[in-house]
């Protein structure tokens, strides 16, 4: 079964529209019903700076998500604070790969950026999808997904 990808205009049973605050796509996402069973991160990622380095001479740590789930019809999210030179920020994210055996919501909630995941009925076994975060410096976030039945 190939996946869809839910954005803003996907939403409409849920939204009358989409919002335009740092907060966005925050009704849908907040209507969606979570798994019992749901274990997701987004670790700290980008440059880190030590005392006296200049940000090329800094450490990279790559984006990865991870969402561990029950097949049982909710939806796991990852929430994540992204923090831009010391300021909280809710960049815009986009879709790169949809995942193959669910779908995706991506927005923000209470200035935290929200991707929210739901394995199709009946599917187990593993899922990934990759999505894009418009910061000054863009991130590539692969989310690695494992459902369980």
């Amino acid at each position: 079964m190939r996946s869809s990808v839910v954005l803003c205009a996907g939403l409409a049973t849920l939204v009358s529209g989409c919002e335009q605050t740092p907060d966005r796509n925050a009704q849908a996402l907040v209507a969606l019903r979570p798994a019992a069973e749901c274990q997701s991160a987004l670790p700290f990622f980008g440059h880190v700076r030590y005392p006296g380095d200049s940000l090329k001479s800094g450490q990279f740590i790559p984006a990865e998500g991870s969402i561990q789930m029950r097949n049982d019809g909710g939806w796991c999210s990852i929430r994540h604070q992204f923090n831009f030179n010391g300021a909280l920020s809710t960049p815009e994210m986009t879709m790169l790969d949809p995942p193959a055996h669910g779908q995706v919501v991506l927005g923000a909630t209470e200035g935290r950026l929200r991707l929210a995941y739901q394995p199709a009925p009946g599917f187990s076994g593993t899922d990934q999808f990759r999505v894009r975060l418009a910061s000054p410096i863009p991130e590539e976030i692969p989310v690695s997904v494992v459902v369980r039945p």
